[in-house]
């Protein structure tokens, strides 16, 4: 494996599932800390911080617009 990707949702609030994910990267960080982890989720005002400190790499932020 090479690199992981991890995509998201929205559950219960933008900020409860920056939590998971960033639950999740960790736990992948465990298995194996050289492949990297990117993540594409709903920003938060603490998103970025949070999933870097967790282990992700990349960052891909969900933003819609309505024309």
């Amino acid at each position: 494996m090479k690199v992981i990707a991890i995509t998201s949702g929205v559950a219960k609030s933008p900020e409860d599932e920056i939590e998971r994910v960033a639950e999740v990267v960790k736990a992948l960080k465990r298995y194996n800390v050289n492949v990297p982890i990117g993540v594409a989720v709903y920003p938060t005002r603490n998103s970025t911080k949070l999933l870097k400190e967790a282990g992700a790499v990349e960052h891909k932020y969900n933003v819609e617009t309505m024309d």
